[in-house]
């Protein structure tokens, strides 16, 4: 489809790439020709040869792409006779004889005498030997000679540059044309069906510091006319012959004097406007068409006017005069990047607004994609594109005005070329952009079933490459930021046409040979890409609120996507980034959604044991596909057991080297989803770096959405951590290995305190994840921080609920102190022992997770602050951090003034340190304003005031991670942000009122708050300005757009008012004017009888006085009679 094409000659200039020694003759104007798509240095042109010179072998070829020769391209352009020896050739496989050129013939006869000269000499087949030859370019495979040149011929200063085309054409001269043409699968280019092949949209710095060439390049040659691409190819090396100088653009002036380009340019519009010869035109166009590559300016100011006329009137009717048109608004409106010049001052576009002054001229252009002429089609996509790049929101808002304007390009997705749909595809991506309207039309039109059925023509999010990217980039575009699509998205059963493109069996069809096919699946880069795009699909249509989230939600459930993506990010073996993602999308799911909730509670699965060796990015098999036999327990075989070999280093049926087992991905053992999860989270998966820094805290944060707003879930995983073993067993039957379990995983992170030596340092986000899933287990709910109260250690075990006595039990919030008070200390000792920053910064990151428990922890609960300061050391755990000038971390600084001051203000319970003896060691040890400045502090370190809602999908951008420099890394979550945020000012205020003071959660700020609290209170007022000053200018630009869509369908309102009352004025006339020919219509025919009757009696008078009436009259007066009988 489109490697091929037939047509007659245009010109006469092409040259035959036919056998010898046929090749290099030129193809006569008229005759019928062959073009074969051949590509050279990136750049796709057609080949031509006579007719008779097309071989066997290249009949072959076409019969595999085409079953009927009238499938060729061209075909039906031809007239009958050539139609029909066109196909009597194709069904016979060669060419009629009668087709042979003569000059093919002559050759054949030589080549007769040649061998049979061979053959009398002795059969010898040796070619004598040739002088060296310059070796052929890269991409030149042709079997055939290129034909001796000319001696290069001195050119005019008018005549030194070729046309791109020509230039194209002669370098292709050695390219094979017995070969199948090859078919390219690069993005947005594939080999045409006409001229040639042209090139998708690039850089507007096409000819950047180019100089600019003669005003009189050839343009008119018939590579410029029907085969020239919209980027002029490099010049060939080769030299031109005169008589291909004589068809330059420089015959166009027949001989004339140089002259200027203006003056060229206004004779070239002349020739357009006042032209009575239809060619005549053509090549004026043509002729403005090459200038407009090195004259663009002169052209567009001159010239564009005339051109938009053209488009308007004549485009529509004719073909040739459309696509060159089209092409040369193209050149006239593409912009070119030139350093040190704004973009704003470039020709292209000034030229681009005088395109869009009216509506007028880009709705003539969307009709232009009506026609099936590929050329016109491509040309006008492209130049769409261009407009859109120029001036997005007029271009947008004209498409809206454009009766079926949206349609038509929703049908240019249904074009079997390749080359056409994939740069329609680019330009609905850029169209839709912030624009609801837009996205609503091209829904309606169909543009998911279309862009869903390119994605299964390309073989789906494996087997398709950026086709299918660009397809699921234009659905995502489509969602994003509107509801209505979201909703039509829904409602149409698109949903669960999601899970099959991640490759996940349908829910009929899960067992346990199509979990493990989906978990040991090889993952490329590009198919991770398109996965990655399709989860993105997925949070679009669960990122909004309200009852479309809601039903989202659970059609997602419903169609097993949820399922899927547990699957994916679990228990497969997919890429950590696909990973991370997949766990976003989940914790979209499951926020606010009880039903999901269940559904990964009651999921069991199957996490897959990493391999030792990291896998390489591009596929995580060795061998091959893996899945293709499994075992009785669904696992993949290994491929040393198919053939009954041992593991190791052998080598498969294909040569693959086959990894040794520990390099293999492995099944571990089932476990519930949430347990994995918790796990994930915690312990990581062994991928290094921050791709599994950026996994572990997706993790964190499906497990937040897990718990939050669900009080019974947070108690459930609260009871798996207090859980006492069974004392009715005896000692030696007790379990060795507790069953694992969401809370025993984070109980153990927070209970087990970590430890490192000098050259191997520690993970210090296994606490600190530990105490933030373990923070979301507390906040906000008494009967959770109740429940956590009664998990207490016996002595030494590691595990809760122990027999000893009860003396001896430790509570949770004691160890949870007394491993922050060991992390200052081995804190203190790295930095004696010269350990380095790194180091330093891993234990201030131990000491946030700590910190960050206890004060959620203690926020609002008395007896859990009473069990705190039940230790009186508890108290200088905190101030010691507090009162030290150098050598701590100014986050763990705040985080202990913030801690310190929740515990002075639920201080309420009575125990061994009360509030009123609280209160002066706060005055004394720490004071007001250092208490104050250190909170302050915190809100203004870059790791607290760069937390935002998306914290923990870690998608920071360059700017904030050099900002953070040495302290990048994860240290606070958005949920414990904000709570300080919320409650800090509250705690500031606690230090400095009297113990004995009540109602503490409603007092005032007194006349003798201190400096730094009304700082403080200032800072928050002008934050807060500024975020409604930002708030302002949002909406007044949504207003503003708001405006400028409704001056738009205003004036679309009044164009169509407009019209409707001229029609209706030019309907009142037609039916006056018809009544009008009524009237006199009947004043006709009753003048009609008069004369009738009177010329009756007339006759009678004559007969009576004896005159003669002939008889012809009477026969026609009877004639009258009887057809007046008849009306």
């Amino acid at each position: 489809m489109g490697s091929y094409r037939l047509e007659y000659a245009k010109l006469g200039t092409s040259k035959c790439k036919g056998p010898k020694p046929c090749t290099g003759t030129k193809i006569p104007k008229g005759d019928l020709r062959f073009g074969t798509v051949v590509e050279f240095q990136g750049k796709t042109s057609f080949a031509w040869r006579h007719w008779g010179c097309v071989t066997q072998k290249q009949f072959n070829n076409m019969k595999q792409d085409f079953e009927t020769a009238e499938e060729l391209d061209g075909y039906e352009d031809l007239k009958e006779e050539d139609q029909e020896r066109v196909a009597k050739a194709f069904e016979a496989g060669q060419v009629a004889d009668e087709d042979i050129p003569d000059s093919a013939r002559k050759a054949e006869a030589d080549e007769e005498e040649e061998e049979d000269l061979k053959e009398k000499q002795g059969g010898s087949t040796k070619k004598p030997k040739k002088k060296a030859v310059p070796k052929k370019k890269k991409g030149d495979d042709d079997e055939e000679e290129k034909p001796k040149k000319k001696a290069p011929v001195k050119k005019t200063k008018a005549k030194a540059k070729k046309d791109a085309s020509d230039s194209e054409e002669q370098e292709a001269e050695e390219t094979d044309e017995d070969e199948k043409p090859k078919k390219k699968a690069k993005r947005a280019r594939k080999d045409s069906d006409d001229d040639e092949a042209p090139e998708p949209r690039k850089p507007s710095s096409r000819n950047a510091g180019k100089p600019k060439k003669s005003f009189k390049e050839e343009d008119n040659s018939e590579g410029s006319e029907d085969e020239k691409p919209k980027k002029k190819a490099k010049k060939s090396k080769a030299t031109v012959d005169s008589d291909d100088d004589d068809e330059s653009y420089g015959a166009l002036s027949a001989g004339a004097q140089p002259q200027s380009p203006a003056d060229t340019i206004d004779k070239l519009c002349d020739r357009l406007l006042n032209g009575s010869q239809l060619e005549d035109r053509r090549a004026a166009l043509l002729g403005l068409k090459g200038l407009s590559r090195d004259w663009k300016t002169e052209v567009g100011s001159r010239a564009l006017p005339i051109l938009l006329g053209v488009l308007q009137e004549d485009a529509p009717e004719d073909v040739e005069i459309a696509k060159a048109v089209v092409e040369t608004l193209s050149l006239l409106c593409e912009v070119e990047e030139v350093e040190g010049r704004p973009v704003r001052d470039d020709s292209g576009i000034r030229n681009t607004d005088v395109f869009l002054a009216t509506a007028t001229p880009l709705h003539t252009l969307l009709t232009l994609l009506t026609p099936m002429h590929f050329y016109l089609r491509f040309f006008s996509l492209q130049l769409l594109g261009i407009l859109l790049a120029n001036r997005s929101t007029v271009v947008q808002g004209h498409v809206l005005t454009a009766p079926g304007g949206v349609g038509r390009l929703v049908e240019t997705l249904d074009d079997s070329r390749e080359i056409i749909r994939n740069e329609s595809l680019l330009l609905i991506i850029a169209l839709t952009t912030a624009n609801a309207d837009i996205q609503k039309l091209l829904a309606f039109e169909g543009a998911f079933d279309k862009l869903f059925a390119i994605v299964r023509q390309e073989g789906g999010v494996g087997g398709g490459g950026i086709v299918v990217q660009d397809c699921l980039a234009a659905i995502g575009g489509l969602l994003r930021w509107n509801v209505s699509n979201q909703n039509y998205f829904r409602e149409t059963s698109c949903i669960p046409l999601l899970a099959p493109l991640l490759l996940f069996p349908q829910p009929s069809a899960l067992n346990s040979q199509t979990l493990s096919a989906f978990a040991f699946q090889s993952w490329s880069e590009q198919k991770v890409i398109n996965a990655g795009l399709v989860i993105s699909l997925v949070r679009m249509l669960v990122g909004g609120a309200g009852t479309g989230r809601a039903g989202n939600q659970k059609a997602l459930l419903t169609s097993g996507l949820t399922r899927c993506l547990a699957e994916l990010a679990l228990a497969s073996n997919a890429p950590a980034v696909l990973k991370s993602q997949s766990l976003n999308a989940l914790a979209d799911i499951l926020r606010n959604s009880p039903p999901n909730q269940e559904a990964l509670t009651s999921l069991i699965l199957t996490p897959l044991i990493p391999p030792l060796a990291p896998s390489s990015v591009e596929t995580y098999h060795a061998a091959g596909d893996e899945t293709a036999e499994l075992d009785e327990r669904g696992a993949p075989r290994h491929p040393s057991e198919l053939r009954g070999e041992g593991p190791g280093g052998e080598r498969g049926e294909r040569g693959d080297l086959i990894a040794p087992s520990e390099n293999k991905w492995k099944r571990g053992k089932k476990m519930p989803a949430v347990v994995a999860t918790t796990a994930l989270a915690v312990n990581g998966d062994g991928t290094p770096g921050r791709e599994g820094l950026r996994v572990r805290a997706a993790a964190a944060g499906l497990f937040e959405s897990y718990v939050a707003s669900s009080s019974e879930t947070q108690l459930g995983i609260l009871s798996t951590m207090s859980a006492p073993q069974p004392e009715n067993l005896p000692t030696d039957e007790l379990p060795t290995e507790p069953t694992q379990s969401a809370g025993s995983i984070l109980l153990h992170a927070m209970r087990v305190f970590p430890t490192s030596t000098r050259t191997e340092p520690f993970d210090s986000y296994t606490p600190f994840f530990g105490c933030l899933l373990f923070s979301h287990l507390l906040l906000h709910s008494e009967s959770s921080k109740a429940a956590a109260r009664k998990i207490y250690f016996s002595g030494d075990d590691t595990q809760p609920g122990g027999l000893g006595d009860e003396d001896d039990r430790v509570s949770l919030v004691a160890i949870l102190v007394g491993n922050l008070m060991m992390a200052q200390r081995e804190q203190a000792q790295s930095a004696n022992a010269g350990l380095g920053p790194e180091r330093g910064l891993e234990w201030s990151r131990v000491m946030v997770g700590y910190l960050i428990v206890l004060s959620i922890w203690l926020w609002e609960s008395p007896l859990t602050v009473k069990e705190f300061l039940s230790e009186g050391s508890n108290l200088q755990v905190l101030i010691q951090p507090i009162t030290q000038s150098s050598g701590v971390d100014s986050a763990v600084q705040g985080l202990c003034a913030f801690l310190l001051g929740i515990c002075y203000e639920y201080c309420r319970e009575p125990g061994p340190i009360t509030r009123e003896t609280l209160h002066p060691i706060l005055q004394s040890r720490v004071g007001p304003d250092q208490f104050v400045s250190r909170i302050l502090r915190l809100r203004e370190d870059p790791r607290f005031r760069s937390v935002g809602p998306g914290v923990l999908e870690m998608n920071e951008d360059e700017d904030a991670l050099e900002d953070l420099g040495e302290e990048d890394g994860l240290w606070f979550d958005f949920a414990f942000v904000e709570f300080l945020k919320t409650n800090y000012i509250s705690v500031q205020r606690a230090i400095l009122l009297d113990p004995s003071s009540t109602n503490p959660g409603r007092r005032s700020v007194d006349a003798s708050a201190s400096p730094e609290i009304v700082n403080a209170l200032r800072s928050t007022v002008a934050n807060q300005s500024e975020e409604l000053d930002d708030l302002k200018s949002q909406i007044f630009n949504m207003q503003k757009e708001r405006e400028e869509e409704r001056a738009s369908h205003q004036d679309q309102v009044a164009s169509l008012t407009e019209e409707l009352a001229t029609l209706k004025k030019e309907l009142t006339d037609a039916q006056e004017q018809k009544a009008e020919a009524d009237k006199e219509q009947e004043d006709l025919l009753v003048l009609l009888e008069d004369v009738s009757s009177k010329r009756k009696g007339d006759k009678a008078r004559m007969r009576s006085q004896g005159m003669e009436v002939s008889e012809d009259e009477e026969e026609d007066e009877d004639d009258e009679e009887q057809g007046e009988g008849l009306v």
